[in-house]
């Protein structure tokens, strides 16, 4: 009998993530993944489509997490954690709240 395994990151907020990700541009969800020590799937085993580079760069890189797995996690947490940062910079800038 094998134990499954849960996910300790659900799918909803990996997509929330993922549609925060199409305001960053693909070089910016690339390197942000990278500097997490994560690589994208190889296109060809990649189980997701969408018409936005953005949202499947993003995917890529996801769908390499073991969401099961702790020390992915929280690696990819981080990662989630650089697009909210991200996020908010640009927003503040776009309001002139930045220097």
């Amino acid at each position: 009998m094998s134990i499954r395994r849960e996910d300790l990151v659900s799918r909803t907020t990996r997509g929330r993530f993922r549609t925060l990700a199409t305001n960053l541009t693909v070089r910016t969800i690339a390197e942000m993944w990278q500097s997490h020590n994560f690589a994208p799937v190889p296109e060809d085993e990649l189980r997701y489509t969408d018409t936005s580079v953005r949202r499947t760069t993003f995917e890529s890189y996801a769908a390499a997490v073991d969401w099961s797995d702790r020390s992915h996690v929280s690696r990819a947490l981080r990662v989630f954690e650089d697009i909210i940062r991200t996020g908010k910079r640009e927003v503040g800038r776009d309001h002139g709240w930045t220097k």
